[in-house]
């Protein structure tokens, strides 16, 4: 699972610290095996999340987080996008205005490591 999350914060200590509220949030959601994230500045964060159950269940979960505010698409990679607005005014933490949420088909039995995607 990939999250691209675009922050209110600019500051790498205000990114970092909004990186571990994310990565707290998601380890708490049930079948998450491990949670990793890279800051992107000027106010982004690109964050993983492996599942030890079935990933697009997990994808579920985590949209569900926000009632509201999503575009969903469907093709080899499902996404969501959500953006912050009155009715939907929060996702995982305060201070993300904006997330992409894409789950990877797969088509063969191979995974990609966590060293591939974040090394």
């Amino acid at each position: 699972m990939l999250l691209w999350l675009v922050t209110d914060a600019s500051e790498p200590e205000a990114l970092a610290a909004l990186a571990g509220s994310v990565t707290q949030r998601l380890s708490a959601l049930p079948e998450v095996d491990d949670v990793a994230y890279r800051i992107d500045p000027p106010d982004a964060l690109t964050v993983w999340v492996w599942s030890t159950g079935d990933a697009l269940e997990l994808f579920g979960r985590i949209v569900g987080l926000a009632a509201s505010g999503w575009e969903h698409r469907d093709s080899v990679f499902i996404g969501s996008r959500w953006t912050r607005s009155r009715a939907a005014p929060e996702f995982l933490v305060p201070g993300i205005h904006e997330a992409d949420v894409a789950y990877r088909r797969w088509t063969g039995p191979a995974r990609r490591s966590r060293a591939e995607l974040t090394g």
